[in-house]
């Protein structure tokens, strides 16, 4: 009863009263401040500050087939705490890793380096760009970044040159070749690559993929990817292709190979999207064969033996080549002749609409059914009596599943059962390794109202102050009135 009789007893002023709506608003907002993230606004105003860093040197070494050696030097008018380099590749998707060199400062003077990986598990193709970057961040938290310094990946033992044109998607690497003999490849480039984005339905910026030519193919041994990449990325005898970086290496000089390797490229930016399928290997192959030829006529006169004798490979559900050493070169005849029968008597539109249809999730029968208003099979089957095969059977029919009605509802009948949704979820491994991908984060520009968090937080902080407060002040006039 004691403690009832000392409650009903505290007292609260009308002066009190008047100040807790007061302090209990200043703490709140004291709080929610606290609470709000920093804004963009002012770190772009702390890295806009020159007199803080200025005469930035950036400099690197190649060591080809290994790693590449970066040297950053600036002068500093700030106590720094830490120097972080960003780096990678440049390419369709950019990803960019990060290290803490160790730095060392002499007055002003800031000096730090580091390398980075380029061969192995880590490899990169010649004629690969990187953008290196540091991060310079001061004892108050604030960070200053460099410009960035752009590196082409080339072994600096070898005399490169380079040229382009500005009406060609292609940069030429070379070295131990002739001039005519580049300007050849240069002159191939500009007849026939408008032609092949145009049936692709792509279009494309001058330079944005890179050619890379050995004297021979014997010059280039130490420069093929490694197993793991050879089996991802298209390796041939005299040379590789690799998409995600926009590169092509060829050993010798080789217009027809130049058009088939641009036209892999072409088709695999094309095609890019995670919800593709992919496109199968006999429209790839096709499409890169026919215009390396320039014509159907070329595959289809190598066939006619072959056609004869029903010896012709089907090609509808081949997604890889044929792994038979017997039936490659006949499949690659093969698909340039079908697949260049139908660029010349569709034209170039239903061929486009297959690829953004693949692009779009389709499977390769189902766009071409659509694009071309035939099944695939029938496609097949019409080019095959063309050269005097015999027609395919047509596949089976897939049986559709009968709908049973729905059985009479009753009060006591379960709650019908949801049509699971099919879903996908896109990892990236690279996120734990201290990888950062560019662009906005999950969570950037979501949210636009009010944030009621802060508020909440210190209203319920200042009411809990109070209350300890009253506690603490009627204790003492309980006390005094029982003097």
């Amino acid at each position: 009863m004691k403690l009832f009789t000392r409650i009903t007893r505290w007292t609260i002023s009308p002066a009190l009263v008047l100040r807790v709506p007061a302090f209990a608003l200043a703490m709140a907002l004291v709080i929610s401040i606290a609470a709000s993230p920093a804004t963009e606004a002012g770190a772009s105003e702390q890295q806009a500050d020159g007199d803080l860093l200025s005469d930035v040197r950036i400099q690197h070494q190649i060591s080809f087939g290994d790693s590449v050696q970066v040297q950053v030097e600036a002068s500093v008018n700030f106590d720094v705490a830490e120097v972080r380099a960003v780096f990678g590749a440049v390419g369709e998707r950019r990803v960019s890793s990060y290290a803490y060199p160790e730095f060392r400062l002499s007055g002003d003077q800031l000096n730090a380096d580091f390398s980075f990986r380029t061969g192995g598990s880590a490899y990169f193709p010649p004629s690969t760009e990187f953008d290196v970057a540091f991060e310079i961040t001061d004892v108050d938290g604030r960070t200053i970044s460099t410009p960035a310094e752009r590196i082409l990946y080339l072994d600096p033992a070898r005399d490169w040159r380079s040229i382009s044109a500005p009406d060609i998607p292609l940069v030429f690497y070379y070295y131990g070749v002739s001039e005519s003999a580049v300007d050849r490849l240069i002159s191939r480039t500009r007849n026939d690559w408008q032609e092949i984005a145009a049936t692709i339905g792509i279009d494309v910026e001058p330079g944005a993929y890179r050619a890379v030519i050995y004297p021979n193919v014997r010059a280039m041994t130490d420069v093929f990817p490694p197993t793991s990449d050879a089996a991802s990325d298209g390796v041939f005898f005299g040379g590789f292709a690799m998409q995600r970086f926009g590169v092509f290496v060829l050993g010798g000089v080789s217009e027809d190979s130049v058009i088939h390797e641009l036209t892999h490229l072409l088709i695999d930016t094309k095609v890019s999207s995670p919800l593709s399928p992919g496109v199968p290997s006999w429209l790839h192959e096709g499409l890169a064969q026919f215009f390396e030829a320039g014509s159907s006529d070329f595959y289809t006169s190598q066939l006619g033996t072959a056609a004869r004798n029903d010896r012709l490979l089907t090609l509808r559900n081949r997604n890889t080549v044929p792994a038979r050493a017997g039936e490659i070169s006949l499949y690659y005849v093969q698909v340039g002749s079908f697949v260049g029968q139908l660029i010349e008597d569709y034209g170039p539109e239903p061929m486009s609409e297959t690829l953004r249809l693949i692009n779009e999730g389709s499977s390769a029968s189902e766009a071409m059914e659509q694009a071309y208003e035939r099944a695939l099979w029938e496609l097949e089957n019409q080019w095959r009596v063309s050269l005097g095969a015999s027609a395919l059977p047509s596949p089976p029919a897939t049986p559709t599943p009968e709908l049973q009605a729905d059985p009479p509802s009753s009060s006591s009948s379960a709650p019908p059962t949801a049509i699971p949704q099919a879903s996908a979820t896109v990892t990236d491994p690279l996120t734990d390794a201290g990888i950062v991908v560019d662009g906005d984060s999950a969570g950037d520009g979501a949210g636009t109202g009010f944030n009621w968090t802060g508020p909440l937080i210190g209203a319920v902080a200042a009411a809990t102050v109070f209350v300890i407060w009253s506690f603490r002040v009627n204790r003492r006039r309980y006390r005094g009135t029982r003097r």
